[in-house]
């Protein structure tokens, strides 16, 4: 039983720290898309890449 309660705390915790990187990701695509005039799929690329 502690072993299951210790893989779920650690898969919750990877699942926040996920969900704070798209965050940051779909903010930064959409300041970009404000501030550049490019299609938005070639903004979205340029993020995600550098998101790896």
């Amino acid at each position: 039983m502690r072993n299951n309660t210790y893989y779920w705390y650690c898969e919750k915790r990877k699942e926040n720290f996920s969900n704070v990187k798209v965050a940051k990701t779909v903010t930064q695509i959409k300041q970009k898309s404000c501030e550049i005039k490019n299609k938005s799929a070639q903004i979205i690329k340029d993020i995600t890449a550098k998101m790896s």
